[in-house]
């Protein structure tokens, strides 16, 4: 770190500009040490004093008195306030008592708004829990209820497959049923005549009927 008077030596007067060895511009003002005498130039020198606005003097005596003046009775006042208050203590005292009853009045107000708020919380909880009760009970009713009708419905299956079990052909009625599908032919084949009645079956009797309005109305067709 450079030192003063090395610093005063490179960039004192008529060396301002300089580069320092650091590589910045450093500006120094001049300024004359303390042990240097007053020049003799200097020695016979007066201060000429400047001239004041008597005007502008007058004035800024009278605010600087009123301000004065004003500062005074303000700290006067405050001087009086506080050493009534520190003197007798009523006022705060009173003050402090409002705002402890104010405190306990808002602490009661508090707790009734608590004891109300829990009320109706349990209230609701309850109400809760019954519905939830209520709802469970409807669940198992009806599931009890669907247990019944599967169930029967499961029953009367049973019981429908156990009927058409009996009609099942096994190997010990397999010849007995062979013989009453010979015994009973299923004949499909119908006549319609020209009013649109059916004749089923190709029995004699329909037969003579069908031939007897075929040789009328010849428009009398045979299906099959």
């Amino acid at each position: 770190m450079i030192s003063a008077k090395t610093c005063l030596y490179l960039y004192g007067p008529g060396k301002q500009g300089l580069r320092s060895p650091c590589g910045s511009l450093v500006f120094v003002r001049w300024r004359k040490p303390r042990w240097i005498p007053m020049a003799k130039s200097k020695l016979e020198y007066l201060p000429v004093k400047k001239p004041v606005d008597p005007w502008e003097a007058d004035f800024m005596k009278k605010q600087m008195n009123h301000y004065r003046t004003t500062m005074k009775a303000l700290r006067a006042y405050f001087a009086c306030e506080q050493e009534a208050l520190s003197a007798t203590g009523t006022v705060m005292m009173e003050k402090a008592r409002h705002e402890e009853d104010e405190f306990r009045a808002l602490l009661e107000e508090n707790a009734r708004h608590n004891e109300h708020v829990a009320a109706m919380r349990e209230k609701r909880i309850a109400d809760e829990q019954e519905a939830r009760l209520l709802a469970r009970m409807r669940g198992i009713e009806f599931a009890k209820q669907r247990r019944a009708e599967e169930r029967e419905h499961a029953d009367s299956v049973i019981q429908h497959y156990q009927e058409l079990a009996k009609t099942l052909v096994t190997a010990e009625t397999c010849d007995e049923a062979i013989e009453q599908c010979l015994d009973d032919v299923i004949v499909y084949d119908f006549a319609i005549d020209q009013t649109g009645s059916v004749y089923q079956g190709r029995t004699l009797e329909v037969l003579e009927k069908v031939s007897s309005l075929s040789s009328s109305s010849p428009e009398v067709s045979t299906l099959s």
